[in-house]
């Protein structure tokens, strides 16, 4: 990826990438990027867990919400997930809802080959579940979609550009060459970033670099155009602008993920593992809301997960076995519960189109 991406830039006799490019080809290139490799990403042998691979109970509290809602708010049990991974969520889910003795149909739509192959198998038990390569070739057989939207740490993985203020002066940090090897390079930024800004209301001090997402206004506007009557839920880790401005995230929040280990630099090694970055959500809650989308709360995972019950899942243990499923549930929803810093930072943000969510 290093090298293609060098040469890329020595063909097109460009001495500047922008971060937004870059990122789409470390993670998403065909061939090179890391989403297309054929190895194990998510899970203990993986890079990085999501809340799925914590244990099932996630994806049982969230199938039993879904069913609620849909009940409450009168919308047809069918459910799209985006990037749905390696597909152990959707299965979950479904099993759940197939235990339930509920008409529903599931859609999972993922880039990666790879994990669409690993999710066909697993959820191959399940006529009602169907695997999508992008939310557009869904989008044209899901026309008129009433029903779910769900992702989980997929606004995250969204190619984002980069700025820093020096000396009052906003500058759009890229990737430059020197020596054969990738370096940051930095340019006045232009109108389209510095309108974004303003728009936004961002705020950041001297010194501050900080992540753009653009992509928000696109990808926003795809799920209102496609949702013509249902909800929306999305799980991610982010902050507020105030938040954005604290001390501590002075540089930013991009960085890669490598065998559960953070990666500062992502300009070494692209393609070889995730890189990610922290949602803003008040910027994802305003252009939402400009699409047509109606924001109905934003709440701390551990919050939302106590909201629908988890604890009342927890089991007694009567054999004394460790390994025990019981014993693992009850680990599961521990980790959810009381979490570390990076289990606390995700948040659950449910937006709507055409209906009420009094019974949320």
């Amino acid at each position: 990826m290093e090298k293609f991406i060098q040469y890329l830039m020595q063909e097109q006799n460009e001495t500047f990438m922008p971060f937004d490019t870059f990122i789409s080809y470390a993670l998403y290139h065909p061939v090179h990027g890391y989403y297309q490799k054929q190895r194990t990403k998510i899970g203990t042998k993986g890079d990085f867990y999501t809340s799925s691979h914590v244990g099932e109970i996630f994806g049982k509290l969230v199938a039993y919400y879904f069913d609620r809602v849909a009940r409450c708010a009168r919308l047809p049990l069918h459910i799209c997930e985006i990037g749905g991974g390696d597909g152990r969520f959707a299965r979950t889910v479904c099993e759940t809802l197939a235990n339930l003795k509920r008409d529903f149909k599931y859609d999972l739509i993922d880039i990666s080959t790879a994990n669409q192959r690993i999710a066909s198998e697993l959820v191959n038990d399940f006529q009602e579940c169907r695997v999508y390569d992008s939310l557009t070739a869904w989008g044209e057989e899901r026309v008129g979609f009433s029903g779910i939207f769900f992702s989980n740490e997929w606004l995250d993985a969204q190619p984002v550009k980069v700025v820093k203020k020096e000396q009052g002066v906003i500058y759009e940090i890229g990737i430059s060459v020197r020596d054969n090897k990738l370096i940051e390079a930095k340019r006045p930024a232009d109108e389209v970033i510095t309108k974004f800004l303003d728009d936004y209301e961002y705020k950041f001090k001297d010194g501050q670099k900080m992540e753009v997402p653009l992509y928000m206004s696109e990808q926003a506007s795809s799920l209102s155009s496609y949702l013509k009557k249902g909800i929306i839920v999305t799980v991610d880790y982010g902050y507020t602008h105030h938040e954005c401005s604290q001390p501590s995230r002075r540089n930013g929040s991009l960085r890669g993920y490598k065998s559960h280990q953070v990666i500062d630099n992502i300009l070494e090694k692209p393609g070889a593992y995730d890189i990610t970055h922290h949602v803003h959500w008040d910027t994802w809650e305003k252009i939402s809301e400009e699409k047509g989308l109606q924001s109905v709360s934003r709440t701390k995972q551990n919050e939302w997960l106590l909201q629908l019950g988890i604890l009342d899942h927890l089991k007694t243990n009567t054999n004394g076995d460790p390994f025990s499923c019981n014993q693992k549930q009850n680990r599961a929803i521990r980790s959810f519960v009381l979490g570390d810093q990076m289990t606390n930072s995700f948040d659950v943000c449910i937006q709507s189109k055409n209906v009420s969510l009094v019974c949320s």
